[in-house]
């Protein structure tokens, strides 16, 4: 578990161009790992630091999982590895004796809400990642980040309450904790993720762990490419696939590929693959080599009375492998997800008529 808390000008107007900020952040999705907490007293030495000093930010960073004693390690052993956090642990404060204590008992829907409100889970409500409240059906289970849960003033409330501009970005508990700042909490996800490959490698696929844990692996064999317009010149016959991105058993989200000799060097050396819709290579929507990411923005395809539908989101797509001759080509794509975000008093942005998380 990694909690810091840095102070500087450094960070001023990092975030939406604030200039007076709490920031509590996460860099990773809550898992199942010891995080915890005795936050009382950080909280309160946060405030501390800014009863004379109004314009400074504080940052809080908290990772679910990491262990503060390997990050030290790193640091003092790779000299320039991890600038970010070396930054963090040098101009800021952390746990002594290798990190916080953890409450009991120690899972992640307790750990959040203790390390959120300085609680523990007495107080705050929540005891597990899924629990039974008393008085309910012996059969109904409670989500620990579900609403309704959290019953203690978090960190961030208590700051607003004291004149502070706070953002919250992934912190989970976030959404339940509201404030009148932005909150960027964690995603929902519309579609499933995994890989399209022309191969199967004997020493790392697993096909049965892979789809057993609801990833999409598909084995495909590509085929001349046909139908493109306004795709670039091959100097190999172009080839493609489809890259299925699908919601349950539907392709909702995929895109076709375009596998491509860009060089003119009368070889045979595919380079690149283009992604677009429609198998429109005019409007691509990313034009990658081997190794290259790209962030794709959809429209979501939902049930006509659904809130969502119709808003953006968005996937990272990869070309993990690609050889010269195309015959080991793996795609990778994440999940179509969105952020939930809330900002109550969101001022608007010229010339955009969204709200704040679209």
């Amino acid at each position: 578990m990694l909690s810091i808390q840095h102070r500087g000008n450094r960070f001023a107007g990092v975030v939406l161009g604030t200039c007076l900020l709490l920031v509590v952040g996460s860099v990773t999705a809550p898992a199942a790992s010891a995080v915890a907490a005795d936050s009382a007293s950080a909280a309160a030495s946060t405030q501390s630091h800014h009863r004379d000093d109004k314009t400074e930010p504080v940052l809080m960073f908290a990772a679910d999982g990491m262990r503060q004693d390997l990050i030290e390690k790193y640091i003092g052993e790779r000299r320039g590895a991890l600038p970010g956090f070396a930054e963090l642990l040098r101009h800021g404060a952390s746990a002594s004796g290798g990190g916080m204590l953890t409450q009991a008992p120690p899972n992640t829907g307790a750990g959040w809400y203790t390390m959120a409100t300085g609680a523990w889970p007495g107080v705050t409500g929540s005891t597990n990642n899924t629990f039974h409240i008393n008085t309910q059906p012996l059969g109904q289970s409670t989500a620990a980040f579900g609403t309704g849960v959290l019953q203690a003033e978090t960190i961030a409330q208590s700051a607003e309450r004291g004149g502070k501009k706070v953002i919250q970005m992934e912190w989970a508990g976030g959404r339940n904790g509201a404030i009148n700042g932005p909150t960027v909490d964690f995603r929902s996800f519309f579609s499933g993720r995994g890989v399209t490959t022309t191969f199967t490698s004997p020493s790392t696929d697993r096909t049965d762990l892979i789809t057993s844990f609801g990833l999409q692996y598909d084995q495909v064999e590509l085929t001349d490419a046909t139908g493109w317009t306004g795709a670039p010149a091959s100097f190999s016959p172009a080839k493609q696939p489809r890259m299925e991105v699908r919601d349950g058993d539907t392709d909702k989200y995929g895109l076709d590929a375009y596998i491509y000799d860009s060089t003119d060097d009368r070889r045979v050396n595919y380079d690149r693959v283009l992604f677009a819709r429609k198998k429109n290579g005019g409007a691509p929507v990313a034009d990658l080599r081997a190794g290259g990411l790209a962030d794709v923005k959809v429209s979501l395809d939902l049930a006509p009375d659904n809130a969502l539908n119709g808003k953006t989101a968005g996937m990272l797509v990869k070309v993990e492998a690609l050889n010269a001759d195309a015959s080991q080509l793996r795609l990778f794509h994440t999940s179509v997800s969105r952020a939930n975000a809330t900002w109550a008093g969101w001022p608007g942005e010229p010339g955009f008529t969204g709200d704040f998380a679209e």
